[in-house]
């Protein structure tokens, strides 16, 4: 006879519960497994059985008194299609209940186990064995309980009937449930008249709505249509539709957010797509990324209007100018006659400037090399100015008298 010792919430079903309470996720259960393994340490601590063999689905369940939940499983050696469910005979000497947060994660839920179990073998097309196991684990009072329960494999038993169900030949009394025939129900109410109440089929309501509600437009109020049309309403999953992602709520709204769905925040009156799983309540520019026209507009403004200018003052060059649109920097340069040197002023990579906070070139752009313009006694007509980690340098320019030197580079900063 098979021993076993009692259901035990993991450690894992521990943490879903909580979350069932505080209305964070429902407890969706959704199948039943039996292994032939035996825990010895610390059955809380289990995520999965030690020694799987076979799953089924739920069958009914049932809630009790003080939290309890009893859920039936049916545990058969044999499959619909007539073919064995078990490969090799075994004792069923643990069973485990799974289940699901809203968000797909699947857990072990409850575990149990025990010694001498019941012996389940191959299935031969003549010992096909059902073994009805009832499980009644703690699920809180206020915890929201969802459970799938696959019609096609399951059974009806006698004591799911005798609650459920009536007998084909109780008739129903005055206080007393039981069968009661369409002509008798359609006798006790008269039909509904202009002024007397009564039934109504759903033909004469659409006719009473048709003729009494018209339809709305932008002036008059009335019945509402779904579409993407003049005077209809655009229906919630069209928006998830058009913008292609989720939507998965608000951002300030307790529970996890999901990477990849887009949420509304009630605060700015935007939505954002989340980038990065979390569980805040407020909007962090690192995990939640703006979608909505109005911010994503006033970013693109910023990169196609002057945002910064910066002067530098150098002792040989008249213009040493920086501005920047968005993250692109540009620099001009320029140097006349009137500051003319005499052959040996300049040397090869001499620093011209440092940079200006804000316009440090991003990685890809240290070491590029910019062409600029050269007029010079040796009519050497350019030369270059090179991006270094931390100043600009001046090359193409050693061994001359230099007369103008003048141009305007690009590259984006960090």
């Amino acid at each position: 006879m098979a021993n076993y010792l009692g259901w035990e919430i993991t450690n894992k079903g521990r943490e879903l519960l909580a979350r069932a309470m505080n209305n964070e996720t429902k407890i969706n259960i959704t199948k039943f497994k039996i292994g032939a393994g035996y825990n010895t340490g610390n059955d809380r601590e289990l995520t999965d059985l030690l020694d799987k063999r076979n799953e089924f689905p739920i069958n009914s369940y049932e809630r009790k008194e003080n939290g309890n939940v009893e859920f039936t499983f049916i545990v058969s050696n044999k499959t619909g299609s007539g073919t064995s469910a078990i490969t090799n005979s075994y004792k069923i000497s643990e069973m485990g209940i799974y289940a699901r947060d809203d968000f797909g994660t699947e857990i072990l839920y409850a575990y149990n186990k025990g010694t001498d179990g019941d012996y389940i073998p191959v299935f031969n097309g003549k010992n096909a064995i059902d073994i009805l196991e009832k499980c009644i684990i703690v699920i809180d009072q206020s915890a929201n309980l969802n459970v799938t329960i696959d019609s096609s494999n399951t059974y009806i038993t006698r004591d799911s009937a005798e609650r459920n169900y009536v007998k084909k030949t109780d008739f129903a009394e005055e206080n007393k449930a039981g069968i009661i025939s369409l002509s008798a129900v359609k006798g006790l109410i008269p039909n509904a008249t202009e002024f007397a109440n009564g039934t109504v089929n759903l033909r004469q309501i659409k006719d009473i709505i048709d003729t009494k509600v018209p339809n709305a437009t932008s002036d008059t109020a009335g019945k509402v249509m779904l579409g993407t049309t003049a005077n209809t309403a655009l229906e919630g999953k069209r928006l998830a539709e058009i913008i292609g992602m989720e939507f998965g709520g608000n951002i300030q709204d307790v529970g996890t957010k999901v990477a990849g769905k887009f949420y509304y925040d009630k605060t700015l009156k935007h939505y954002y797509e989340c980038t990065v799983n979390n569980a805040l309540t407020y909007n962090d520019g690192s995990k939640f990324r703006a979608i909505s026209n109005k911010p994503i507009s006033d970013r693109l403004e910023k990169l196609v209007g002057i945002t910064e200018t910066v002067e530098v003052q150098n002792s040989v060059f008249t213009i040493v100018r920086f501005w920047r649109y968005g993250k692109r920097a540009f620099l001009f340069v320029f140097f006349d006659h009137k500051n003319s040197r005499e052959v040996n002023w300049m040397t090869e990579g001499i620093p011209l400037t440092n940079y200006p906070a804000n316009f440090i070139p991003d990685t890809p752009f240290l070491g590029t090399e910019h062409i600029i313009i050269s007029n010079n006694n040796l009519n050497k007509n350019i030369a270059r100015l090179v991006l270094r980690n931390d100043k600009i340098t001046i090359h193409g320019v050693e061994g001359m008298t230099h007369y103008e030197i003048k141009g305007i580079i690009s590259y984006i900063t960090k």
